[in-house]
């Protein structure tokens, strides 16, 4: 066995955690089919149930009614959203943070398991920086789910590709703050598969998607990965070509300035994580 064919079933045995709390989100329809217009992530903090996603992806709402796919069901995003943007942001500029939030209410959204959301035991929320630790993207491209329907199901297909943080050169020269971001080194054209090198799909759609912390070698990891980023930028030319992601401990920071109780929360897992407490 190779040694990406080796480090591929590795990973697929930790995909299954990764892939329940992550769902397709779409908007309208091409020719009767449901297009997928961005990934997001369900999370449970403090008994309140929230989606995470791109800022991007949850704007798309003003042109129209967002639905989930939680199989198998679609349901329609409802609740209390909340957007993060990069403060004092000029026209034209790239948005380094660009989250959308939504605190889900709603029937249909409480009778969910809570087995399909993250608890904060599943949270990265002590990132080594720049360690070249390796990650992991799930989400869903709109490249793969253009024709997935059969009778009366819609089959939506997601997919998972590792890639390595980039090194402190590469966050000094795009100006990229590595405390507020994550950069993972991905390049379509040459993913490395159990049957050799391939170019990968679009990722269009995968904004939103989770960016999962294996650690500093995946063959070495314990456990499935934790969520550590939401993904919100695909850079796929120039010299560093990645996957840019806005870390989790800032999406919780922002949510637990809003909702008291997941502050209580954050505090209180703050505490036992500091040394002598």
């Amino acid at each position: 066995m190779n040694h990406a064919a080796e480090l591929i079933t590795i990973a697929e045995v930790t995909r299954a955690p990764l892939l329940l709390p992550t769902v397709p989100i779409y908007q309208g329809e091409k020719r009767g089919v449901p297009q997928v217009a961005g990934t997001g992530v369900l999370v449970d903090l403090a008994g309140l149930r929230f989606l995470l996603t791109a800022g991007h992806v949850l704007d798309l709402r003003m042109d129209g009614q967002l639905v989930i796919g939680l199989s198998p069901e679609l349901l329609t995003l409802a609740g209390d959203p909340m957007r993060l943007r990069t403060p004092g942001l000029k026209p034209g500029l790239a948005d380094r943070i660009d989250i959308g939030v939504v605190r889900l209410s709603g029937g249909p959204w409480e009778e969910i398991s809570l087995d399909r959301f993250l608890r904060w035991e599943q949270l990265d929320t002590e990132i080594p920086i720049v360690a070249r630790h390796s990650y992991a993207l799930v989400g869903y491209p709109n490249s793969m789910n253009r024709t997935r329907v059969t009778g009366d199901r819609l089959t939506a297909f997601a997919i998972s590709i590792a890639g390595l943080e980039c090194t402190a050169e590469s966050y000094q020269e795009t100006g990229t703050d590595p405390d507020l971001n994550v950069m993972v080194g991905i390049d379509r054209e040459s993913l490395q598969t159990v049957d050799g090198q391939r170019t990968g799909p679009d990722l269009y759609g995968s904004s939103g998607g989770g960016l999962w912390r294996y650690g500093r070698y995946i063959r070495t990891s314990k456990g499935p990965p934790k969520l550590s980023a939401i993904g919100i930028e695909w850079h796929r030319k120039g010299r560093y070509r990645h996957v840019l992601g806005t870390r989790i401990t800032h999406v919780l920071a922002a949510i637990a300035d809003k909702y008291p109780a997941v502050r209580a929360l954050v505090d209180q897992n703050q505490a036992t994580e500091r040394p002598g407490t």
